[in-house]
C-alpha cells in the first residue's frame, strides 16, 4: 500500500493514514507557533517589496491577517506537495 491518505471508499483507516494525519496535526501545531510567526516575520521583512505589504507578527509578537495568509499559503503547498509527490 502507498503513501498517503486513503481516498477510497473504505471504512477503516488503514495505518499508513494514521501516520499522515499525525504528521499534519504536528506540522499544523509547529506552523503556528508565535517563535515561528516570528521567524518567517524576520525572513519577510528582508525580502525586498514585502515590506510594503505589511508585516507578518505585530509588535507585541500576534500574527497580522497577513501572517494567517502566509501560513495558509504555506500549509497548503505543504499539503499539495505531500498528496502530489507522495512525500
Amino acid at each position: 500500500m502507498g503513501s498517503g491518505l486513503n481516498i477510497r471508499a473504505t471504512n477503516k483507516c488503514q495505518p499508513a493514514d494514521l501516520r499522515v494525519i499525525a504528521i499534519l496535526c504536528v506540522l499544523f501545531v509547529v506552523m503556528n507557533l508565535p517563535e515561528t510567526y516570528k521567524l518567517v516575520n524576520s525572513i519577510w521583512v528582508k525580502i525586498p517589496g514585502t515590506s510594503n505589504l505589511g508585516t507578518i507578527t505585530d509588535a507585541v509578537g500576534k500574527p497580522t491577517n497577513l501572517g494567517v495568509g502566509v501560513h495558509t499559503v504555506v500549509f497548503g503547498l505543504i499539503l499539495y506537495m505531500w498528496v502530489i509527490c507522495k512525500f
